[in-house]
């Protein structure tokens, strides 16, 4: 009998059709909100995942053959508290004509207290022409820090030497590069 009232249209009352608009609408609205609660909590996820500071150590070439490491803070704010081990400790062959080797200097021993945005440290790793094919040419580094919006963040790198084999270089010169040609020299004077 009900199915028979359904489609004859005696079911469709005023008070059924403001029920079923009302039912719907409040569906509509429990899945905006829902979708609105994700975005809200994408959003922050975003705004702190941008924020939060990001330690980052590398090997960078400069003069060939000098190879430096490299410590900086890529993020947007002060990394608190940086901790760099290396696994086997970086070694150099400039370490014997120092007082300390590189691993022991206070920056891998007691870490870095505060690490601005933008900071770069960096440290001479070594000479490449002088480098013994003993020590080794790969490292795994661990970077912890702290920031004051998070939880602590823990990073893992692979450096390897080894990806600077057989580069060509490109030699960029600078003021420092000039000199002062003696007067004999017709450029010097103006004349041709």
């Amino acid at each position: 009998m009900i199915a028979a009232e359904w489609w004859t249209g005696s079911w469709w009352s005023t008070e059924r059709v403001v029920t079923l608009a009302a039912v719907g609408q409040l569906m509509i609205l429990v899945g905006a909100a829902a979708v609105a609660g994700y975005q809200a909590w994408e959003a922050r996820r975003l705004r702190k995942e941008q924020a939060r500071p990001f330690v980052v150590v590398d090997f960078e070439p400069e003069r060939p053959p000098v190879m430096n490491l490299v410590i900086t803070n890529l993020g947007k704010t002060m990394a608190r508290n940086v901790r760099i081990d290396a696994d086997p400790p970086f070694q150099s062959s400039q370490d014997e004509s120092h007082p300390e080797s590189l691993a022991q200097l206070k920056i891998f021993a007691d870490g870095i207290p505060a690490l601005a945005p933008g900071k770069r440290i960096v440290l001479l790793f070594d000479l490449l022409d002088r480098r013994p094919k003993e020590l080794p040419n790969s490292y795994w580094v661990t970077v912890r820090y702290e920031w004051d919006e998070g939880d602590p963040i823990t990073e893992k790198l692979r450096l390897d030497l080894d990806l600077y084999n057989n580069l060509a270089a490109i030699r960029h010169y600078g003021i420092h590069d000039c000199q002062r040609r003696p007067k004999t020299d017709p450029l010097a004077t103006g004349e041709n």
